[in-house]
């Protein structure tokens, strides 16, 4: 208690204080009451609400975040065999096919005609060969009849010939007749040579024109393309009318099911990335969605302008929707998992650099210097 005397100094534990400074110090600035009024009463204690969570024990993982995106192992550019405007087209842009179903018809008018003329010229060759059919059996050189025709007038030329040397010797013919007759021989031999090699030529036209009909034969089979890979219609230029060659690209591309996740690791990382790994990733367009993928290859070559190494992680298994170019988030664990403690974020008291917490033991309250470390979900350890 404190009498009020102006300014003049009063004592208090052998130090002379300004009482109004003392007061207001204290929180009471104000006059002492006078005799006989009514004592103020003092401000009962503010009470102090507090909410106490627990200190939790949580295992995590110490990860590498990394970006990348989607990419498919497979993707073929389809080629067609047969050559020719293109009649039916049965696909459409993102159409899931299968391996072997039929995407489009090539126009078969031009190769039925050449098969056609391909025909008559083998039909030719096999009658000079004295054959009816592409199935008869091919007779030997001597039992074509040409051969056999053109080997009866040698035989015949001949005889005629090696009588009349004997005729000449008796002088019963001129010299002038047996130079006849070995004029006749020399020219039934000669059209005998020709028939052998006629006839090797039209077995060599008999097998050309056999080649070019299965050719043209297999165009006609070919004539519906068919895709070479279970997967999805990535591109589809081809429209009925347009002309295709055969060996070249159609328009039609087919991406693959699989798919792949390619990343950019830094190269400080790069030895806790090894083929084998497991890593957990999700896309920027499903984010809620967590798939696995595993390291397949690393690249070993590193970009000396980005600092990175590129691998490639197989998506476990893949869904429809991760279609190739999506853009993807993935996780992959650095370390073993620690025991950390963790607070909610909300506890903790940050001035100047230093954070704190408090502790309530038996309804009192201590602050615990504190350094904080991962934040995950709202708590910090």
């Amino acid at each position: 208690t404190f009498e009020s005397m102006g300014n003049n100094p009063v004592s208090m534990k052998n130090s002379t204080v300004p009482v109004l400074a003392v007061a207001c110090l204290l929180g009471a600035c104000r006059t002492a009451p006078k005799p006989g009024s009514t004592p103020v009463a003092r401000p009962s204690p503010t009470v102090l609400r507090v909410h106490v969570a627990p200190v939790r024990i949580e295992q995590l993982s110490p990860t590498l975040e990394l970006r990348g995106s989607v990419t498919a192992q497979y993707s073929v550019n389809v080629t067609s065999e047969a050559s020719g405007r293109v009649s039916e087209v049965w696909v459409e842009l993102g159409q899931p096919v299968s391996k072997g179903q039929a995407l489009f018809r090539v126009d078969t008018i031009k190769t039925e005609r050449q098969l056609a003329v391909d025909r008559a010229n083998l039909d030719e060759s096999l009658a000079r060969l004295g054959m009816d059919s592409p199935n008869s059996q091919l007779l030997p050189r001597n039992e074509v009849p040409s051969v056999q025709k053109a080997k009866s007038v040698l035989d015949d030329a001949y005889q005629s010939y090696s009588d009349y040397l004997a005729l000449r010797d008796q002088d019963l013919v001129s010299d002038v007749q047996l130079s006849e007759q070995r004029k006749n021989y020399l020219s039934a031999k000669a059209d005998y040579e020709d028939a052998l090699l006629q006839v090797n030529q039209n077995l060599a036209q008999v097998r050309s024109a056999q080649a070019t009909m299965a050719q043209h034969r297999e165009s006609l089979t070919q004539a519906v393309v068919t895709s070479p890979i279970d997967g999805l219609v990535q591109e589809r230029l081809l429209s009925p009318g347009n002309s295709v060659q055969q060996g070249g690209a159609s328009g039609v591309v087919i991406v693959g099911l699989e798919r792949n996740v390619d990343l950019e690791v830094p190269q400080v990382q790069l030895s806790v990335v090894s083929p084998g790994r497991r890593l957990q990733f999700n896309s920027d367009a499903f984010p809620q969605r967590k798939l696995w993928a595993v390291v397949s290859r690393v690249s070993p070559v590193a970009n000396p302008r980005t600092g990175t190494v590129m691998v490639r992680a197989q998506v476990l298994p893949p869904p429809v929707w991760l279609v190739p170019g999506l853009t993807v988030k993935a996780q992959l664990q650095t370390r073993a998992p620690q025991s950390l403690l963790m607070v909610p974020q909300e506890s903790v008291l940050s001035v100047a650099g230093k954070s704190q917490v408090f502790t309530v033991k038996e309804s009192r309250i201590k602050a615990i210097p504190v350094t904080l470390g991962e934040v995950k979900a709202g708590d910090v350890q």
